[in-house]
């Protein structure tokens, strides 16, 4: 479900930057499919049991989402700006 959700957005993302569609395109397909990967992680830490490439797909979106709409997209999605923020912490991750 994750995977679907961040490849649907990701779709949505390069069709702006490729202009087949426009930024409120992407904007509203953005804060669609962020409800409903936020619904999906719920009050989790992680997608799954532990720590996936589940978690790596809904950190890169949001990378990419916050990115390209400007931070404060996430503010409206909290578990999701969490998610984040404990992704970019982990060790590895944070070195990168």
């Amino acid at each position: 479900m994750v995977s679907a959700g961040v490849s649907e957005l990701l779709s949505k993302y390069f069709g702006v930057l490729f202009k087949s569609s426009t930024v409120e395109e992407y904007t509203t397909s953005a804060k669609f499919y962020l409800e409903r990967l936020q619904s999906i992680l719920g009050d989790k830490e992680t997608v799954a049991a532990e720590f996936s490439f589940g978690d790596l797909q809904l950190f890169l979106i949001s990378l990419v989402v916050e990115h390209s709409l400007g931070s404060e997209i996430l503010a409206e999605f909290p578990a999701l700006k969490a998610h984040k923020e404990r992704v970019a912490a982990r060790p590895n991750i944070a070195k990168y």
